[in-house]
């Protein structure tokens, strides 16, 4: 995987993680709990042979945060008995930067490949898949300052008007 860039002026990491030191037998577990600490609660599941290796960088931008997140072969899973345990109204902007992921919520499924955006509200189940090693940007936003979401929104950054967004 490759490092991550320098922190941009003017933010403040608030939290890093990293799996590659963790045993591998651990490394699911450290990952749901740091993940849970900084962004939401999920349920992850590994499909590469050394097992997880991911890493993640978060950041506090006033009132939005931003986490810089690596990983190889794995899925991510916001399910109901989560979402009822751990409540997280949010709206979650997902740039993916590097790798082929693919999102399923509210019976819809997107693959996604590099500089594609997805967004999505964290209020209803979904699952999110890494096909292949990738590296994302994604925006934790206040529910308040976007619209109800009662879908999720797919732009393809391979067309014009996805670029340009």
């Amino acid at each position: 995987m490759q490092a991550f860039v320098d922190r941009p002026s003017g933010t403040v990491a608030v939290a890093s993680a990293s799996t590659e030191d963790v045993p591998a037998e651990e490394r699911l577990r450290y990952w749901q709990a740091h993940t849970a600490a900084e962004l939401i609660s999920v349920r992850c599941s590994v499909y590469a042979p050394d097992g997880l290796m991911a890493r993640q960088r978060n950041f506090e931008l006033g009132g939005l945060r931003l986490a810089e997140i690596a990983g190889n072969e794995h899925v991510v899973e916001r399910t109901e008995p989560l979402l009822r345990r751990h409540p997280k109204n949010a709206v979650f902007a997902c740039l993916l930067l590097e790798g082929e992921t693919f999102f399923f919520q509210s019976g819809r499924c997107m693959p996604m490949r590099a500089g594609d955006l997805i967004v999505y509200g964290t209020g209803t189940p979904y699952l999110y898949g890494v096909s292949r090693p990738m590296r994302q940007v994604q925006v934790d936003i206040a529910p308040e300052l976007l619209p109800r979401l009662s879908a999720p929104i797919h732009v393809n950054g391979s067309l014009r008007a996805g670029r340009l967004l």
